[in-house]
């Protein structure tokens, strides 16, 4: 139908683009396009993204909200693959010379770390941070320590900041600090909660997701 030519020729022109910025290094840069059926997008690419290091997506917004998301979701979910989550507007720069870690001791934030261990063995900094983060839990007497020390063991020059949220949210003390220190990347596990939860009730993925104003690399 008229819809669906319209976003063809949206993704041919998007693609030609693409191919003439990267027409100068062929051999690290080469453009697939998919044209999937109505609501298959998702799954092509969580297919897709199973053959590469990583996914990088651009965050859903609202005028593209429901098949942005379910790309996002499978590149999350489908592909067993970290994704770089990319906020709208943000200008390609330099990304892991600053790497925030926003830690907790769950098994999706020890695999982000793992997923993001080639661009933290490049970083200038690691900040590990931890909201409102006591001595139980998991975290030990010192939270943010044994993984700073596990870092730092591997060459990492890191800080450690427990945070205080002061009445903010967790992504929103996490956002901050990200913005106070000059983070150029957020690492983080994604939806350590069922996502139905984190969709009725909210939580520190989905508004991470929302509100980052520099990327994100997620695991689950």
């Amino acid at each position: 139908d008229e819809l669906a030519q319209q976003a063809r020729q949206r993704l041919v022109a998007e693609a030609a683009r693409l191919e003439k910025r990267l027409g100068k290094i062929p051999e690290v840069a080469t453009i697939e396009t998919y044209m999937p059926e109505f609501g298959a997008a998702g799954s092509v690419l969580g297919m897709r993204a199973r053959h590469a290091d990583l996914t990088v997506v651009a965050r859903p917004v609202e005028a593209d909200a429901s098949s942005a998301q379910a790309i996002l979701d499978a590149a999350l979910f489908e592909s067993g693959r970290p994704v770089i989550v990319v906020p709208p507007g943000w200008r390609p720069a330099p990304l892991g010379r600053h790497v925030l870690v926003a830690w907790k001791p769950t098994r999706e934030a020890a695999r982000a770390l793992g997923d993001a261990d080639a661009i933290i063995a490049g970083a200038e900094r690691v900040s590990i941070v931890t909201v409102d983060a006591g001595p139980s839990g998991g975290y030990g007497q010192q939270p943010g320590t044994d993984i700073a020390a596990h870092l730092a063991f591997r060459g990492a020059n890191v800080e450690i900041f427990n945070l205080d949220s002061g009445g903010r949210s967790e992504a929103a003390a996490i956002a901050d600090h990200a913005r106070v220190v000059g983070a150029d990347l957020i690492v983080m596990g994604g939806y350590g909660r069922p996502r139905l939860i984190e969709l009725i009730f909210g939580g520190v993925t989905r508004e991470m997701l929302k509100t980052a104003t520099i990327p994100v690399l997620m695991s689950h």
